[in-house]
C-alpha cells in the first residue's frame, strides 16, 4: 500500500528517502503540500529492552548511550520489567535491575529529559522460554511442562486464574525501585504482546491497584500506553473494547507494533485512537539496521523498506514510534544500529547515520501530505514545524529517477538545498552537498535507484496580500512615494477600488501575537514615530514606511476586535491605534497617523480584504513602473562572489544595495545588465538586506553569510 505526502517549507529540513520500480512513463513530479500542517510527532523512541543489561558490557558503553541518545533526538526510551523480578512471591531480586539502570542512569547524564517506557518482557511466551509465562505464577498461574517438535506448550499445569492486585503491586515495586534509583518511569505497558492473558478489563485493574499503591508510596504514577500488540488487529480490538468499557483514561496513547505486516490497517488503528480521544503509536517500529549478520553491513534495501513502514504509519496519523533495538543485546549474530560483542567496543553502522538524521529532522514537527506523479515505488513523507521542512522519499528499485522537479506550494525557499543521500556504495555517514534551487518553490533533482536522500533548506510562506479598508472615510491605504527622508515614505487613503500593489500588504509574524505589516510595492515595514503632528491634538503621531531593516517594536502590530468583522491596528511601542482622516493631514500631506487609543471611531476601524490572484498579478499602480524582481545565489552564501539575476531589459539602470541590519549600506552597485556579480569577501558572517531599485521600484530579499 503506497502513501503520498508532503509537508508546507518554511525553513525547509528536507528528508528524502527514495524507493523505485523500473519505469518508462512521463511527467514525473513529488509536490509538497506547504498548506495544511496536521498531526505532530510529539515522541520519537530507541529500546533498549532486551539489551538494557548488556549495554554495560560494551567497552564503551557510556559512549553508546551518549551516541544513541545524546547525539539523537529521542525523547523516549523503552526499557522493561521482568518477572524476574520476583520469582517467588516474597523473595524480590532487585538487583537483577542493575545493568538496567547503569545503562538508563547513563541515558539521563545525556538526556535529562528522557522519559522512559516500561513495558513488559514478553519473550518468555513469545519465544516459548522457559515456562511460557511472561509474569511470575502467583500472579498467572500457568506453566508449560512439556513442548512439541515446535517449541509449542503440549502440556501444561495451573488454573491460569490472575491476581491483577499481585500483578499492580510487582509494578509499583518495580517503579518504587526506578524513581528510588533516579531513574523514574514516565509510561508503562501493562500488557505487551500478552492481550490475550492481559485483557483491556485486567490492565484497568492493574492499573488501579498499581496507582493506589504507588500514591502511597510517594512514586509518580506512569502514564499508560498500550497495549502494545503483535500486530495491529489485537490493537484495534483492544481500544475499541477499552473504548467500550470506558477506560481510555487510563491511557497517554495507545500503541501496536506491525509485526504481521497489516500494512492496510494503519489507518484503521489511528481511527480507533482517534475515536477514544487519544494519540496512536508504532511501540516497535525499525530502524533499518537489524539483522543476523554478524556486525557486517546491512544491504541498504532493508533501510528503505523499514522507512517505508514509516511513511505509512505517519501518513495514517501516528504521533509517535519507538525504535527497536538500537544496539547489540549478546547475541553475536544480530547486527544493530550500534554493534558490539561483549567487553569489545562498540561501532555506529550506517543505519544508525540514518536514523540520526531522521530524528533530528522530524520530533515535534507537524506532518505534511505530498503527491508523487509518474514515481512508481517512491514512497514520501514530510513534516514541518515553523521555517522547516523535512521531506523523506524512499525508492526500493535499482532504476534511477532523473531529473525529478519538487514542488513546494504556499511557500518560498530563501536558502541553497543540502542534500544527504546514501547508497550501498556510499560512506556510511552518507554523502553531502548543497545546490540551489530552481526557482523560488521548486528544485530539480535524480534519485537513484536503491537510495536514501535528505534535503535541507529554508523557505518563507508566501503570504497572502491584502487590501485595507478603512470605515470612517472608505478609503484603502496605500504607499506614496513622497517621504520625509530617503529611508522613509508616507501612507495615505486612495480609492476604494484601487488594485495594484503599492495598496497590498502581508501581515508577517513577528511574535508573541504582533505583526510587521509589510506594503508589497515597497518592500517596506508601517512604522508609527513619536514625532507629535497636527499639533499633538488626541496624541496625533506621524507614520510611514520604512525598510525591512527595522524590526523592533515601532513596526509591530495587532489587531484589535472592533466587532462586526472590524479591527483596530495598534502599534506596539506607542500604544497608538492607526486613523485614516477624511483630508491630508497640514503637517505631512498624508491621511494616515496613529491617534491615542480612547478614539475608536470608524476612522480607527479597518477591515481586510484578500487580494485575488489577477490583482495580484496587476502589481503596478496607475502609473508607477512594474516592481523589479530578482534571484540571488549561493543564499546562504560561503563564496567570494554573490550573483545577481534580474528581471527586465539589458541597459535599464538598477541599483543594488546590500544592508546589515544596522542599517549600514556596505555595498552599492550600478547595473545595466540581467546578470551581475558581487564580491563579497569582506563581509562578516550575517544577515544582510539586498535591495534591487528601478525609478521608484524597490525589492528586498533576505541575505545570509556563513
Amino acid at each position: 500500500m503506497k502513501r503520498n505526502f508532503f509537508q508546507k517549507l518554511i525553513a525547509c529540513s528536507v528528508l528524502i528517502f527514495t524507493l523505485t520500480y523500473p519505469f518508462t512513463g512521463s511527467a514525473q513530479s513529488i509536490s509538497i503540500n506547504a498548506a495544511t500542517l496536521k498531526q505532530k510527532v510529539d515522541a520519537i523512541g530507541g529500546d533498549i529492552e532486551r539489551s538494557q543489561a548488556f549495554i554495560p558490557k560494551a567497552a564503551n558503553g557510556s559512549e553508546v548511550m551518549q551516541w544513541c541518545f545524546g547525539d539523537i533526538n529521542l525523547n523516549v526510551c523503552r526499557v522493561s520489567y521482568d518477572k524476574k523480578q520476583e520469582l517467588t512471591e516474597g523473595v524480590k531480586n532487585m538487583a537483577f535491575y542493575a545493568g538496567a539502570i547503569q545503562s538508563m542512569k547513563w541515558i539521563k547524564q545525556v538526556n535529562p529529559n528522557i522519559k522512559f517506557l516500561a513495558t513488559m518482557k514478553s519473550d518468555y511466551d513469545g519465544f516459548n522460554e522457559e515456562n511460557h509465562n511472561n509474569l511470575p505464577t502467583f500472579i498467572y498461574d500457568y506453566a508449560c511442562t512439556a513442548e512439541n517438535a515446535s517449541g509449542n506448550c503440549s502440556q501444561s499445569t495451573g488454573t491460569k486464574s490472575f491476581n491483577a492486585n499481585k500483578f499492580g503491586i510487582f509494578l509499583a515495586d518495580y517503579l518504587q525501585h526506578m524513581h528510588t534509583n533516579g531513574v523514574t518511569i514516565s509510561y508503562l505497558s501493562t500488557a505487551k504482546e500478552w492481550q490475550s492473558v492481559v485483557t483491556p478489563q485486567r490492565s484497568h485493574d492493574v492499573y488501579l491497584k498499581m496507582k493506589s499503591e504507588c500514591q502511597l508510596r510517594g512514586v509518580p504514577v506512569p502514564q499508560l500506553i498500550g497495549p502494545a500488540s503483535w500486530g495491529l488487529p489485537a490493537a484495534i480490538t483492544f481500544v475499541n473494547e477499552t473504548k467500550t468499557l470506558g477506560y481510555t483514561s487510563d491511557f497517554y496513547a495507545f500503541s501496536s507494533h506491525n509485526l504481521g505486516d497489516d500494512d492496510d490497517q494503519y489507518d484503521d488503528f489511528a481511527n480507533a485512537a482517534t475515536a477514544a480521544g487519544k494519540p496512536a503509536w508504532d511501540d516497535e517500529s525499525s530502524t533499518g539496521s537489524n539483522g543476523r549478520t554478524s556486525g557486517a553491513e546491512i544491504d541498504i534495501a532493508t533501510t528503505i523498506n523499514a522507512y517505508r513502514e514509516k511513511t505509512l504509519h505517519y501518513a495514517a496519523g501516528f504521533t509517535g514510534e519507538v525504535m527497536f533495538e538500537l544496539t547489540s543485546r549478546g547475541v553475536n549474530a544480530e547486527t544493530r544500529s550500534v554493534y558490539f560483542q561483549n567487553g569489545q567496543t562498540g561501532t555506529r553502522m550506517r543505519g544508525y547515520y540514518i536514523l540520526k538524521e531522521f530524528a533530528n529532522n522530524v520530533l515535534n514537527k507537524n506532518y505534511v501530505a505530498s503527491t508523487i506523479a509518474s514515481l512508481p515505488g517512491v514512497y514520501t513523507m514530510a513534516f514541518r514545524s515553523g521555517n522547516n521542512l523535512v521531506t523523506i522519499v524512499l525508492n526500493e528499485s535499482d532504476t534511477p529517477y532523473t531529473s525529478v522537479p519538487f514542488t513546494l506550494s504556499g511557500v518560498n525557499i530563501t536558502s541553497s538545498i543540502s542534500q544527504q543521500k546514501w547508497t550501498n556504495s556510499t560512506a556510511i555517514m552518507g554523502s553531502s552537498s548543497s545546490f540551489t534551487r530552481a526557482n523560488n518553490s521548486s528544485f530539480t533533482r535524480t534519485i537513484e535507484g536503491k537510495s536514501i536522500h535528505i534535503f535541507t533548506c529554508s523557505v518563507e510562506n508566501a503570504s497572502t496580500s491584502l487590501f485595507l479598508n478603512n470605515i470612517g472615510n472608505n478609503l484603502r491605504m496605500r504607499y506614496t512615494d513622497q517621504g520625509a527622508t530617503p529611508a522613509t515614505a508616507y501612507v495615505e487613503g486612495t480609492g476604494a477600488t484601487a488594485t495594484g500593489n503599492w495598496v497590498q500588504w502581508q501581515f508577517i509574524d513577528a511574535g508573541s501575537g504582533w505583526s510587521y505589516i509589510k506594503n508589497l510595492g515597497s518592500n517596506r515595514y508601517l512604522q508609527c514615530t513619536a514625532t507629535t503632528i497636527d499639533g499633538g491634538v488626541d496624541g496625533a503621531v506621524q507614520v510611514y514606511l520604512v525598510p525591512m531593516t527595522n524590526t523592533g517594536t515601532n513596526v509591530q502590530w495587532k489587531k484589535v476586535d472592533a466587532g462586526n468583522g472590524r479591527f483596530y491596528l495598534l502599534n506596539r511601542a506607542h500604544t497608538k491605534y492607526l486613523q485614516c482622516t477624511d483630508a491630508p493631514l497640514a503637517t505631512t500631506g498624508q491621511h494616515i497617523r496613529g491617534i491615542n487609543t480612547n478614539k475608536t471611531g470608524t476612522w480607527t476601524q479597518w477591515t481586510e480584504t484578500a487580494v485575488s490572484a489577477g490583482a495580484r498579478q496587476s502589481i503596478s499602480f496607475n502609473t508607477l513602473p512594474m516592481k523589479a524582481s530578482f534571484v540571488v545565489y549561493p543564499n546562504p552564501s560561503r563564496k567570494e562572489m554573490l550573483t545577481l539575476e534580474l528581471a527586465g531589459e539589458e541597459s535599464q539602470n538598477r541599483i543594488v544595495t546590500i544592508t546589515d541590519l544596522a542599517g549600514h549600506q556596505v555595498i552599492t552597485h550600478s547595473v545595466t545588465s540581467p546578470t551581475c556579480h558581487l564580491n563579497i569577501s569582506h563581509l562578516a558572517s550575517g544577515v544582510y538586506m539586498i535591495t534591487v531599485q528601478q525609478d521608484k521600484t524597490v525589492q528586498t530579499q533576505r541575505l545570509v553569510i556563513d
